[in-house]
């Protein structure tokens, strides 16, 4: 299933990942602003880990020169560690 941030409701989408034994979820970002979408589900929810990233053919899309790359979605290192998969 894909979550993204228009789609279904996020504690929903966790609840039914639970109930089928899914312990961690991964939502990933490919545009600047579905980056920060994964990093704020991250931050909010202990079970969801966000992979963020631009894509190449996103980079300049909100046309941006080349000397000014989009800033960063999430500060590194701010995530509290999590607890080992059993």
């Amino acid at each position: 299933m894909i979550v993204d941030m228009t789609g279904s409701p996020l504690a929903g989408v966790l609840a039914a990942a639970r109930a089928a034994g899914l312990a961690r979820v991964v939502t990933v970002g490919t545009t600047l602003e579905s980056s920060r979408w994964s990093a704020r589900c991250a931050e909010e929810h202990d079970d969801v880990y966000a992979a963020v990233a631009i894509h190449p053919n996103e980079v300049f899309a909100r046309g941006d020169e080349p000397e000014s790359p989009p800033e960063p979605p999430a500060s590194r290192g701010t995530h509290p560690p999590r607890p080992p998969l059993r």
